[in-house]
């Protein structure tokens, strides 16, 4: 089969031709790995579709401001190794919830830190749901506020980020995404929770710590009940997992003597309609209709990522 690219034409054997024309319609290379049945793994997979684009017969997109997202930004050392995403993607879709140090460009979380560091938008919350409470200080809105927490809310917010989540969770986030700043103050906690509610079509979860200088002692830590382990709000790292009833976690009360400020942006990626599957807890049951995950014991994953 003979195909034109940018230079002389290019003779391709019968099977890559039909792995060419996957790309006919708008797609990425392990969504296009999926679709084919194909004798080989997905690094050798990506190296023959970088071939194509050597070769002039693909041409990446290229994403505007608006469409810049995870895809784009995410540790590259993530972004570089197609079987860690997989993993990654089969992790989360088993109910774990993925620790990404170092997750996001330097830069941009710095910028973020020290805006809501300086900011005095902060708005005490507390209350309740279900059998959990909370105990908070929250940044409902960060468009318009400033460049950086515009940025930040336009990153996960974007189209780009909603289709790779998607890709990488197998769950529906094509609605809307929400995006907010929280502060946790000495005292301040979110006793045990799951991020599933009837009343939103909630569908991936993530928090991004922006603390600088946290001390273990200072608590504040997110203690994950599926596998029993404690994550320390460590600066720029990101933690997804999917909102379902049985991810239960909480955030540990923050000591009196801590003196640095625990910061997140955190949200959900929604679904595009709302599920009725969601139990809602009536106020007259005594306890708790829910019950913790299974205990997952595994060697701890070698950076860059952790998996709970």
């Amino acid at each position: 089969m003979v195909v034109l690219g940018l230079g002389a034409p290019l003779e391709l054997p019968l099977d890559l031709f039909r792995v060419l024309m996957v790309f006919a319609n708008k797609t990425t290379t392990r969504q296009a790995f999926q679709a084919l049945d194909v004798d080989t793994d997905i690094d050798d997979f990506s190296k023959i579709i970088d071939t194509f684009f050597e070769q002039g017969l693909l041409e990446r997109e290229q994403p505007n401001d608006e469409e810049r997202g995870l895809p784009q930004l995410l540790n590259p050392r993530i972004l570089s190794a197609p079987t860690l995403i997989a993993s990654i993607g089969s992790w989360i879709r088993q109910g774990r919830a993925v620790v990404i140090p170092d997750a996001l460009p330097e830069d941009l979380a710095e910028q973020v830190h020290n805006d809501l560091d300086r900011s005095t938008s902060w708005t005490p919350r507390e209350g309740g749901y279900g059998f959990a409470s909370y105990r908070n200080c929250v940044i409902e809105a960060l468009e318009g506020r400033t460049p950086a927490l515009t940025a930040c809310s336009r990153l996960f917010k974007s189209s780009a980020t909603r289709r790779f989540v998607g890709e990488l969770s197998g769950e529906d986030c094509a609605g809307d995404a929400g995006v907010a700043a929280a502060w946790y103050r000495p005292g301040e906690y979110a006793l045990p929770h799951d991020d599933s509610v009837a009343e939103a079509p909630r569908s991936v979860s993530y928090v991004w710590y922006l603390t600088k200088e946290w001390r273990r002692q200072w608590g504040g830590t997110l203690f994950w009940c599926p596998s029993g382990q404690y994550v320390n709000p460590s600066f720029n790292t990101l933690i997804i997992f999917r909102a379902t009833p049985s991810n239960i976690h909480f955030v540990c009360p923050v000591a009196p003597s801590a003196t640095a400020k625990r910061l997140t942006i955190h949200g959900f990626w929604h679904r595009s309609k709302q599920v009725s599957s969601i139990p809602v807890i009536s106020p007259d049951f005594a306890i708790s209709p829910r019950v913790y995950g299974q205990r997952l014991v595994d060697e701890l994953e070698a950076q860059p990522v952790v998996v709970l």
